[in-house]
């Protein structure tokens, strides 16, 4: 009943207070659970730990889009391609989408060794600490402050490929 919580124009259901409860968490709560909050909106994005497990793997049977997010760095764009292997294997291939986060930040490698990294099209959303910081530092929006900047660009092009409305290349 009142597990779902309200913020403006959405809804979400926090993780578990305690680490305790999450471990009693199973497969089949977790398609329950979407399966009744599909029902009543539009999207439901989840957000899942960094490890495949069943409820991982039942999160993504029943999803019809998967983004992975990952940042340009070599280690997780190599992680990118076993977890890609992997949806191949598992015939997930058509709805993943990828999102590499933090493209142009110093000391990582520039779009074009990440596109040869990742073989696979990919929406980036850039370095830029100075939108950032509005939201985490002055609780201000960026998407409001700076609408025309980078970050409020690229976040609305992802809003804009979710909803299916824009291609990822």
């Amino acid at each position: 009943g009142g597990y779902l919580q309200r913020g403006q124009g959405y809804s979400y259901l926090p993780a578990p207070g305690k680490i305790e409860f999450a471990e009693l968490i199973r497969p089949e709560h977790a398609r329950k659970a979407i399966w009744s909050l599909t029902q009543k909106h539009d999207y439901v994005l989840v957000d899942l730990k960094n490890e495949i497990d069943e409820i991982t793997l039942t999160t993504w049977e029943t999803s019809n889009q998967i983004w992975l997010l990952v940042h340009p760095e070599l280690g997780q764009m190599l992680a990118l391609r076993k977890i890609l292997d992997l949806m191949d294997k598992l015939k997930y291939s058509d709805k993943v989408k990828i999102v590499v986060n933090g493209v142009g930040r110093p000391g990582t490698p520039p779009i074009d060794e990440i596109k040869a990294l990742v073989k696979k099209p990919f929406l980036t959303i850039p370095h830029a600490p100075d939108d950032a910081v509005l939201t985490s530092n002055q609780g201000t929006l960026f998407v409001k402050e700076r609408p025309d900047g980078e970050l409020a660009t690229a976040i609305g092009n992802l809003g804009r490929a979710i909803r299916g409305e824009e291609e990822v290349h």
